[in-house]
């Protein structure tokens, strides 16, 4: 089973389903692990987009729900699960940080790293340099690395501890996506790309994830851009600048400094003429 890791701050989700979307496309049988979930915890394990039955996902935890090391318990279970359904290509998402992460003890033939920006803290560590450095940890000897434009500070990391591993990195860039009226966009030799999902950031976690399955050519792993279009055409994600067309609301799940900026421009974007209500709440830690 191959497997990626997609770690980083802001946009770890919608990279790996856009990612495992597209693979699913490809015809290769995908597993696809996020959290947090937003209703139950079986939306944290898929297959194919279809997600873990909760009698399997009991099953795998010993008929109980781990009272400690939870986040580990459910990452155990997960890779089990694939196993058993012998998914060919595994998408994990990093749940906090990278280095002491349960998905970081697996090997990986590639890493995805989103945009990295100040979160967990208490965790991670007091700047952002810090925090990259825990993220980069997960970068294996030779192996494959995409990132996300990043802040200088960051990028530099990035490629040196690139270097020191012996990886190859390759960079997604903004300035390569290119619209058209139609509100489609296209990416390097990906046309007519179109996705459902909300957000300016959106086209470039897709772009990031498009040129992340076409690194996977160095494990045999082979996709078309039809499969890139399919794979970004049908990612739809909840509480990810959702809007709930019938309770006229928006929802979505940002945390952070990072994402809520990406939220207000949304919001200055879609809602420019009208009177917002806003509700929001928060963990304890939050600033």
């Amino acid at each position: 089973m191959r497997k990626i890791q997609v770690v980083g701050t802001n946009g770890k989700g919608s990279v790996c389903t856009y990612l495992a979307n597209i693979l699913t496309a490809a015809g290769y049988k995908t597993g696809l692990y996020t959290s947090p979930h937003v209703q139950k915890k079986e939306e944290r394990i898929a297959i194919d987009g279809v997600q873990i039955s909760q009698q399997e996902f009991d099953r795998l935890l010993g008929g109980k729900e781990p009272e400690k090391h939870v986040f580990l318990r459910y990452t155990e279970a997960c890779m089990q699960y694939f196993e058993e359904q012998g998914v060919e290509i595994a998408v994990l998402e990093t749940g906090l940080g990278g280095r002491l992460d349960p998905v970081s003890r697996y090997k990986m033939d590639e890493t995805v790293i989103t945009t990295i920006d100040l979160d967990h803290m208490q965790v991670l560590g007091d700047t952002i340099e810090q925090i990259t450095m825990e993220k980069c940890a997960t970068i294996g000897y030779q192996g494959y690395v995409v990132s996300m434009p990043q802040q200088p500070s960051v990028r530099k990391i990035i490629e040196v501890t690139s270097q020191l591993q012996n990886a190859r990195l390759i960079f997604s860039d903004p300035e390569e996506i290119l619209w058209h009226e139609d509100g489609t966009f296209d990416y390097q030799e990906y046309i007519g790309l179109e996705t459902k999902m909300l957000g300016k950031m959106q086209p470039l976690n897709a772009a990031t994830a498009a040129i992340a399955a076409r690194a996977l050519s160095h494990v045999g792993i082979f996709i078309t851009p039809e499969h890139v279009r399919r794979g970004i055409a049908n990612t739809a994600i909840p509480a990810r600048q959702q809007y709930l067309k019938e309770q006229d609301m928006l929802v979505d799940g940002a945390h952070n400094e990072g994402a809520l900026r990406e939220l207000w421009a949304t919001l200055d974007a879609q809602f420019a003429d009208r009177k917002l209500v806003l509700l929001a709440a928060a963990m304890a830690e939050k600033d």
